[in-house]
């Protein structure tokens, strides 16, 4: 759980109702989903700064290539 992100706390209490046994399956399973969407949520805003970054240099090696830059 640790490597998607999902707190210590909600860790814990994951645990908790793991041990607690097939009783928790619902519970489990809504936490599993939102730490999944708050994945999903974090991998739209990564895409969306590195389609930024994309622009930028693009924009700037267009600039290079216009004006015959050379490094």
């Amino acid at each position: 759980m640790k490597r998607t992100g999902m707190p210590i706390k909600q860790i814990n209490t994951y645990a908790i109702l793991r041990r607690a046994g097939i009783r928790t399956i619902d519970t489990r399973i809504d936490m599993l989903n939102k730490q999944k969407n708050t994945l999903y949520k974090k991998m739209s805003e990564i895409e969306h700064c590195i389609y930024f970054l994309d622009s930028k240099l693009d924009h700037y090696y267009n600039i290079k290539n216009i004006k015959g830059f050379k490094n």
